[in-house]
C-alpha cells in the first residue's frame, strides 16, 4: 500500500467523480444509507482536492463542446473573464453572472457541467474545490479567495 500515498487523479477523473456522486444523490433521494454514501464519496472528494497543489494544471480535461452549450456560453465567459480581469472573486463573478443574464443556478451549473448546489456554496462565499476547478475551466482563471 506504499504506491497509494502517491496516487495521481487527473481533474477529468475529479470531474467524473462528482458527477457520479450527483447522479447517485438524485438517483437515491429519500434513501438515508445511500445519502450517506454519496457524502462520504464526497467528503473524500473534497480531501483528494483540498491537497492538490495546482487547481490550474486542466490540461486533462475535455475542451468544452460548443454545440453542447448554450449560444450565449461565449458571452458568458468573457463576461466572467472581464469580471476576473478587474479582480472579482469566485462568489462575485457567480453572482454577476447570474443576475446579467437571468441565469438560474441549475442553468450555470448545468453549462459548468456541475451540480447546482456548488453554484449554491459558491454564492454562500465557500465554493467546493470542484467548483474551483470548473470555473477555472469554464474561464481559464480561478482566484483562491471567495
Amino acid at each position: 500500500m506504499k504506491g497509494i500515498k502517491n496516487m495521481k487523479i487527473t481533474a477529468r477523473q475529479l470531474g467524473r467523480i462528482e458527477g457520479a456522486c450527483y447522479g447517485l444523490a438524485e438517483f437515491t433521494k429519500n434513501n438515508s444509507v445511500a445519502t450517506t454514501l454519496v457524502n462520504t464519496i464526497r467528503e473524500q472528494l473534497d480531501e483528494v482536492l483540498s491537497d492538490w497543489s495546482d487547481l490550474s494544471d486542466l490540461s486533462d480535461l475535455p475542451d468544452l463542446a460548443p454545440a453542447a452549450m448554450p449560444a450565449y456560453a461565449e458571452e458568458i465567459r468573457c463576461y466572467g473573464q472581464n469580471l476576473i480581469a478587474n479582480g472579482g472573486t469566485i462568489q462575485q463573478v457567480t453572482a454577476a453572472i447570474l443576475e446579467e443574464f437571468g441565469l438560474t443556478k441549475k442553468d450555470f451549473a448545468a453549462i459548468l457541467g456541475i451540480n447546482h448546489q456548488r453554484i449554491s456554496e459558491a454564492l454562500q462565499g465557500d465554493p467546493r474545490p470542484m467548483y474551483r476547478a470548473k470555473f477555472a475551466e469554464f474561464f481559464g482563471s480561478v482566484r483562491r479567495t471567495a
